[in-house]
């Protein structure tokens, strides 16, 4: 049973430094299981650094990252996948050559548990586990609307699939905690709708925890509880959309000059 009152991910203090460059500056956030949380800001605000140690693609140069009471600072991107966090990337990373089932059956892999002996003999584990995969991967792509697409390279796929895939391909490994890095990016209206509705249903239906770095403000508005506001790597806002929609801290960092309410 979760428990609530546990944060399941608490970040203190993060900071990166890239020499003299200060990327992300004391950041940070605890979140509660099921919450969405949106991370916004001019680019180069930090947003995707903070995905980068959250990740351990960087570790980082000071600061803690809890994941469920686990501290998980440091730890190399394949653990730190193992413990339950995932992610889409800003410029999509698919297997471009693989068709789309392949794509999440090779995340899927990441909760296998035949030895590699098991896979080179075929033994029954294996198979078992690989028809287990095969199915569940389906299942996936159905859900994000793509089952009529498995069987074709995820190169010749539109742009909005290819997005709907990566998210498929991050939900097979089975996270606690998704991170979105700008889903919406080079969508039209009618797609980014669609992928709020997806968002909205994933995050039910699998009971996850969220944190989803976007530049589209209607869709942030309209999805996000809590928005957390990031300048030259700082902390500059939090709060609710109406809250963070009328903070003049807010408006400067993304208007520049006097802020006008």
């Amino acid at each position: 049973m979760v428990d609530p009152t546990v944060p399941l991910l608490d970040v203190r203090g993060l900071t990166m430094a890239f020499g003299g460059l200060v990327a992300v500056a004391n950041f940070n956030l605890s979140l509660t299981p099921g919450e969405l949380v949106a991370l916004i800001g001019p680019n180069g605000a930090g947003k995707s650094t903070i995905f980068n140690c959250l990740t351990g693609v960087y570790r980082p140069t000071r600061g803690l990252i809890r994941l469920k009471e686990t501290d998980i600072t440091g730890w190399p991107p394949h653990r730190i996948a193992r413990a339950g966090i995932a992610r889409t990337f800003q410029n999509i990373r698919l297997f471009r050559d693989l068709d789309a089932l392949d794509n999440v059956r090779i995340a899927a892999h990441l909760r296998q548990k035949a030895t590699l002996a098991e896979a080179i003999l075929r033994l029954p584990r294996f198979r078992r586990e690989e028809k287990r995969i095969t199915e569940e991967s389906y299942e996936l792509l159905e859900l994000v609307g793509l089952a009529h697409r498995a069987r074709q390279k995820a190169r010749t796929l539109p742009y909005g699939e290819q997005r709907r895939l990566e998210i498929a391909r991050a939900l097979a490994t089975r996270p606690v905690l998704l991170l979105l890095d700008e889903p919406a990016a080079g969508m039209n209206p009618q797609e980014t709708d669609e992928l709020t509705q997806l968002i909205r249903m994933i995050q039910e239906k699998f009971n996850l925890t969220v944190i989803l770095i976007e530049h589209d403000m209607r869709l942030v508005m309209q999805i996000a509880p809590r928005i957390i506001v990031l300048d030259y790597g700082q902390t500059i806002a939090e709060g609710s959309p109406e809250e963070i929609r009328s903070n003049p801290r807010v408006i400067q960092a993304y208007l520049g000059g006097e802020a006008v309410v």
